[in-house]
């Protein structure tokens, strides 16, 4: 294990310029382990951050793309209602139906895509 090799030298290095020698000759092993210890559970938790903003980013992706198809179906309904002579009332309604929009966010639908 590397980390444990690296932990080592720097508990030597203290021991040869007189820092904390004489804890460190009687207890090495016991500050070894806390020290390893420590790390893993240092290294588990960026572990566990890098997890979870992979996470965020992966539905964050998602949602972006059920709001970008959403918005193309949005537009089609509308396109469709348009083509078949329904009124832009009724448009709103079912776009507030369909899509459980507000009849205001609808209704400006209904304004961006109408033809």
């Amino acid at each position: 294990m590397r980390s444990k090799k690296a932990l080592s030298e720097a508990i030597r290095i203290c021991k040869d310029r007189n820092v904390l020698k004489e804890y460190l000759e009687n207890r090495e092993t016991e500050v070894v382990d806390i020290m390893i210890t420590l790390y893993d559970e240092q290294e588990i938790m960026e572990r566990y951050v890098e997890s979870e903003v992979a996470e965020a980013v992966e539905q964050a992706v998602e949602q972006a793309v059920e709001q970008a198809d959403s918005e193309a179906a949005i537009r089609t309904t509308i396109e469709m209602c348009q083509d078949f002579g329904i009124s832009t009332e009724e448009t709103v309604q079912k776009l507030i139906d369909k899509f459980s929009l507000s009849k205001e966010m609808a209704e400006n639908k209904v304004q961006e895509y109408w033809k």
